[in-house]
């Protein structure tokens, strides 16, 4: 009997079952953590707490100058730790304006799947351009929102940024301080949130509009600025103008908002993107990770020429 050889098998079943189990795989279950104490209550009496309420869904796409429901200051909930957090952080095309119930947003956390968690932080009629208010809004600035100020204490993993419609509207981007003045407010949102802990930020080129005023800035200003901020700030691009562009369709009657396709159409160019640029380098804790596979098998490649 060849005992060297029995003790070599043992040896690597030890390191192949010690991997395994580090990584979480076997199916063993943690340990819960201790309840905290709770103060008693009526029998019978929920004590549910619930952070954030649904939305109604809008039966008509809302102007980007007047109030939308979407100022509530809900306080996002802590996901589970081992979901990879997405922000997306915009403005009424983040939120969902006309279709509030299939905003983008809802539709990429379905494409993704459990081992993501999405959360919409989309609010109307901001722009990404600091320092503006109105007596319509006196946090104008997406910066100054409730909604921005959730989205970084979310600590996402990745974001992702997509403003700059209403800042077509609001400011005059045909100036060398407009286009200056979006700069600047966009690359403080990216570095915002990488210094909040996002490994990666996307910065979208907002989707066509077919709006006369719109459609004559976003293409031929808007765009080329976003590529600008993308490439200064060495950061990823997300292509949302041609999505809709070579598809108007996708358009409310508005000209500015988006159907229930034609959020779906974003969601989806956002998956492919986010899938393409940063597959697997982003894990959920307690997955094995490709390292982790090559190991196992390294050692098991080991007992095999042991073995010859």
């Amino acid at each position: 009997m060849n005992y060297k050889k029995i003790w070599i098998r043992v040896f690597a079943l030890m390191l192949v079952l010690s991997l395994l189990s580090g990584c979480n795989i076997l199916g063993k279950d943690e340990e819960p953590p201790a309840e905290e104490p709770t103060q008693a209550t009526d029998e019978g009496e929920d004590t549910t707490v619930t952070t954030e309420k649904s939305d109604e869904t809008t039966k008509k796409p809302d102007n980007t100058t007047k109030p939308n429901p979407d100022d509530k200051n809900d306080t996002p909930t802590p996901p589970a730790n081992d979901k990879i957090k997405i922000a997306c952080a915009g403005d009424s095309l983040t939120y969902g304006n006309g279709f509030t119930d299939r905003a983008y947003p809802i539709v990429l956390q379905e494409l993704l799947g459990n081992g993501y968690e999405v959360r919409n932080f989309g609010a109307g009629g901001r722009t990404a351009t600091e320092g503006l208010s109105d007596d319509v809004r006196p946090d104008r600035s997406y910066n100054m929102t409730q909604k921005y100020r959730d989205s970084i204490a979310y600590a996402a993993d990745i974001a992702v940024i997509c403003l700059g419609t209403n800042d077509c509207f609001e400011c005059d981007l045909t100036t060398d301080a407009g286009k200056q003045a979006y700069i600047n407010g966009m690359k403080n949102l990216i570095a915002a949130y990488r210094a909040a802990g996002a490994k990666h930020v996307y910065a979208c080129l907002p989707p066509y509009g077919s709006q006369a005023t719109l459609n004559a800035q976003v293409g031929t200003i808007l765009v080329p600025l976003v590529r600008q901020v993308v490439q200064e700030c060495n950061t990823k691009l997300i292509d949302l103008y041609t999505v809709v562009q070579q598809n108007p369709s996708l358009l409310q009657t508005d000209g500015i908002h988006l159907t229930a396709e034609g959020y779906a159409a974003m969601a989806n160019a956002v998956y492919q993107t986010i899938s393409k640029q940063s597959g697997g380098s982003v894990t959920p804790s307690g997955s094995l990770t490709v390292t982790d596979k090559n190991t196992v098998q390294d050692i098991y490649s080991f007992v095999e020429k042991f073995d010859e």
